[in-house]
């Protein structure tokens, strides 16, 4: 991570880090909560809903290939809420192809990055959602 963004978000904003892979979920979270943001991670996919509502974030970074549902099921659920509309939703996903690339933009990605991310990359899209 590019040391200069440390404490150096533009404006912070609220961040949902969702991965079954919890070591990689803290990472994204630790890498982000240095830029100054306010970060909360949540390792399993049954959470996501409940942990988005309770926080109402302004990006959501999110894994798609997670059991009981995936990254795709939860981006349609946060985009059939309202209050998520304007809401970032960033995946970071091993699932990069052409076709899991269609699929997220037609779930509701915004942004589809492949695993593993560039953390000064997911930090910049979080820091122009902001």
């Amino acid at each position: 991570m590019d040391e200069r963004r440390i404490g150096h978000a533009p404006r912070r904003i609220r961040v949902l880090v969702v991965d079954d892979n919890s070591d990689a979920a803290y990472l994204m979270g630790e890498c982000l909560r240095a830029t100054g943001h306010e970060v909360r991670v949540v390792s399993d996919s049954r959470e996501a809903m409940e942990a988005a509502r309770d926080q109402d974030p302004d990006a959501v970074i999110l894994d798609i290939g997670m059991p009981f549902l995936d990254g795709f099921a939860l981006a349609r659920l946060l985009r059939a809420d309202r209050r998520f509309d304007r809401c970032l939703i960033v995946a970071v996903s091993g699932y990069s192809d052409d076709t899991s690339r269609r699929l997220g933009r037609e779930a509701g990605f915004d942004h589809h990055l492949a695993k593993p991310a560039d953390v000064d990359e997911v930090i910049g899209l979080v820091d122009r959602a902001a």
